[in-house]
């Protein structure tokens, strides 16, 4: 079995921590473990691929690694694409491992043993396309896929002081409360088909989740599962600024059942959206732009290593009842 690690070098502002996590791989693995340093976002997908290529070719098993943030777990997710029986693991290091929640906040800290989750086994996982790419957690339409692009540029500056790291996840809530300010984004109009069902309309964000944690804190999809064969949709329909800017505790906060006319939840399979206006879309924390948005579940097309005993917990408990 040979093992690949990923790491994202920006997660590790002290190197001296990155060397101190490099040796440990060396001491728990030995000369099974291969380790590579991002160099910049998506380099890990070529690098993963051609790892995995290699391995494949050798007739080799492998286990990757990313080690880091949701960034490069995103990046090593895509690199795998060609090789379904490679295993991937999250070692949470960065800013925000949201993927991580699903296990349990009170589990994170356990994904950064690394002998241990060198023999751990892993857990049937779904994952999802997103127009090109492989997603695992969320995609952000409207006002989510905005505020990220905001939050970045601040997360760079502050990942620079460790002693203001801890501002990171709130972050979000205020990138999110900046770009309310554009009326225009709190009312684009997307034409839109879920699982064959016309959902057309005027909406400030499409919340698509296949777990639930999002923006380091947050849980804006609670009812979302890695492992139940479907995706999540809450749509947030055209509000005002002062009315939305009151709703978007209650929709981080995975409350939005208390504002039901302003939400809608959908469970579904695929979805389609065009719109008039360029559609801002973030998938696991890479933030782009498209004409189109095309998604589509992948149940069980992905195992996640995860310790002995760790598997996925329900933020909420779904009653099948449409909101």
């Amino acid at each position: 079995m040979l093992h690949l690690f990923i790491i994202n070098p920006k997660s590790f502002p002290d190197k001296r921590q990155m060397k101190s996590f490099i040796d440990s791989v060396s001491e728990h693995i030995g000369d099974e473990a291969t380790v590579l340093i991002s160099r910049y976002p998506r380099d890990a997908i070529l690098r993963v691929h051609t790892f995995l290529k290699h391995a494949a070719g050798a007739g080799e098993k492998a286990r990757v690694y990313a080690v880091g943030g949701d960034g490069i777990l995103f990046d090593c997710l895509n690199g795998m694409v060609d090789f379904p029986e490679t295993e991937l693991a999250s070692v949470p290091y960065g800013n925000a491992n949201d993927f991580l929640r699903a296990f349990g906040k009170e589990n994170v800290p356990l994904f950064r043993d690394i002998k241990a989750l060198s023999e751990s086994p892993s857990v049937v996982t779904d994952v999802f396309r997103c127009n090109e790419n492989i997603a695992v957690s969320i995609a952000a339409v409207g006002l989510e896929g905005s505020a990220i692009l905001i939050t970045e540029k601040l997360t760079k500056r502050l990942s620079k002081f460790k002693f203001l790291r801890k501002l990171i996840p709130t972050l979000y809530t205020l990138g999110a409360v900046v770009v309310l300010f554009s009326e225009r984004l709190r009312s684009q109009y997307y034409f839109i088909t879920v699982d064959g069902v016309d959902y057309s309309g005027e909406y400030m964000d499409i919340n698509i989740g296949n777990s639930f944690g999002n923006g380091g804190k947050n849980a804006s999809n609670p009812y979302a599962m890695p492992n139940d064969g479907y995706l999540n949709a809450v749509f947030v329909r055209k509000m005002s600024f002062f009315k939305s800017l009151a709703s978007v505790s209650q929709f981080t906060k995975g409350n939005f059942e208390k504002s039901s006319r302003n939400f809608i939840h959908i469970k579904f399979k695929e979805m389609t959206a065009t719109s008039n206006e360029p559609i801002r879309i973030c998938a696991d924390g890479e933030a782009f732009y498209a004409r189109k948005l095309d998604i589509e579940i992948r149940p069980a097309a992905l195992r996640v290593i995860a310790p002995e005993g760790v598997t996925y917990k329900p933020f909420k408990e779904y009653k099948g009842i449409p909101l």
